[in-house]
């Protein structure tokens, strides 16, 4: 049981943000339509906690990235007027 946990964290793990934030929505679709046994909407609340964290990350190492091509153009900038 613990393996399949193990297995789903490390295939949401190598989504991309669009397919992390597609599939979880589908999550929260499924779940809004209910029909699902108590066990089936707990794993694909689980599931879609997992793919919240992912998505999450992947837009703050994304913004990371951002603020880091701003500051250096920043920089730059600055040493051109010096010059």
């Amino acid at each position: 049981m613990g393996t399949d946990t193990e297995n789903t964290n490390q295939d949401i793990n190598s989504l991309s943000f669009e397919e992390a934030y597609a599939q979880l929505n589908e999550s929260v679709k499924q779940l809004e339509e209910g029909g699902l046994t108590l066990n089936e909407s707990t794993q694909l609340y689980l599931a879609g906690i997992h793919l919240a964290n992912h998505a999450t990350k992947l837009l703050q190492k994304a913004e990371l990235q951002i603020q880091t091509l701003i500051q250096g153009e920043s920089e730059d900038s600055g040493d051109d007027t010096d010059a």
